[in-house]
């Protein structure tokens, strides 16, 4: 049996980063890297030079939101000019911070014992709460609504603009992963894939039938709720009644949920290949670099043109590669 076709994808660089290298995000035409003793690095998408190198240094996640990139480490949250990586500020932040949301003016921070929401302005609070345990999830915003997941086996839905709880429900286990879209809250489990519940009041609509983990968060558009599983398969629910619509296998173990790559879903693999998964049925290809690599984080770009990878390589050494979609052939 013939695997996926390959993906018209062409290496466009490589570069060796410090083996402290852990966190990777995409702004423009630039590729940011950070980690836990190694400095906040950027560098340019055509040949991979060096924009800037930052003096930040204890950076354990990335994320972008607002036109700034947002770095969070050490008790700190900063936020950074992407095009010279000057400093716009800095606030202070529970060491135990896992996930970091940016969402339009506010920036939400989650994993210890508070939930906060601050201005991308300036770093000033907007609103904390103590929902009683801590956050097992980033936070999900639709609109109005912020949903989390927590420890203490709870999702809970906060009002965006306050913090104020709106409700409340008492799931059989631990949420790992959650989403929310068009007035619909989903929630991931260990034993089950998925779960809906109403933003508005809370109340469950469906669960999916496979019991097997979520990895990552999903992405939901105008007909499905889309995910990566741990069993190494891609699937589809309906995001009205949770019925499956399609299940594609990945030959490999997700690292992370689905990213939007033009008109299809790219899901990295921990064995450093990158599925490329279509809207028909096994409408699949697959990115796959030379050799034994282990896959750190992946980020492909929204308009599915360009792939950007962190890998670990068997000696110990970490590279910052870089892959660009392939020109149509002529006809």
């Amino acid at each position: 049996m013939r695997g996926p076709a390959a993906a018209p994808y062409a290496l466009s660089w490589s570069k060796d980063v410090d083996v402290s290298t852990s966190a990777l995000v995409v702004v423009g035409n630039l590729f940011i890297t950070a980690g836990q003793g190694t400095p906040l690095q950027a560098r340019a998408r055509t040949l991979g030079d060096v924009a800037w190198t930052s003096t930040i240094t204890d950076t354990a996640l990335l994320t972008v939101g607002d036109d700034l990139v947002f770095a969070a480490g050490g008790g700190h949250l900063r936020a950074l000019d992407p095009a010279s990586g000057m400093t716009r500020w800095t606030t202070t932040i529970a060491e135990e911070t896992q996930w970091v949301t940016p969402a339009g003016a506010i920036v939400l921070t989650s994993g210890g014992s508070e939930i906060r929401a601050l201005r991308t302005s300036d770093g000033s609070e907007v609103w904390r709460v103590a929902p009683g345990a801590a956050a097992s999830t980033r936070v999900a915003l639709d609109g109005t609504v912020a949903v989390v997941g927590l420890a203490d086996r709870g999702l809970v839905a906060l009002d965006a603009s306050t913090g104020t709880e709106r409700w409340r429900f008492v799931l059989d286990e631990v949420p790992i992963a959650v989403g929310a879209s068009q007035g619909v809250a989903y929630v991931g489990l260990t034993s089950v894939t998925t779960c809906a519940f109403t933003e508005a009041a809370g109340a469950k609509i469906w669960c999916s039938h496979p019991r097997v983990p979520i990895t990552g968060d999903p992405i939901i558009d105008e007909r499905n709720i889309n995910v990566a599983l741990f069993d190494g398969t891609f699937r589809a629910f309906d995001r009205r009644g949770g019925t499956q619509k399609a299940m594609e296998p990945l030959g490999g173990r997700p690292v992370a949920g689905p990213q939007r790559a033009g008109t299809t879903l790219a899901v990295p693999l921990s064995n450093a290949s990158i599925m490329f998964v279509g809207r028909k049925a096994g409408q699949i290809t697959r990115l796959a670099p030379p050799g034994t690599q282990l896959l750190l984080q992946a980020v492909i770009t929204p308009d599915g043109k360009t792939v950007v990878t962190l890998i670990a390589s068997p000696d110990g050494g970490r590279a910052l590669s870089v892959y660009e979609l392939k020109p149509p052939a002529a006809k």
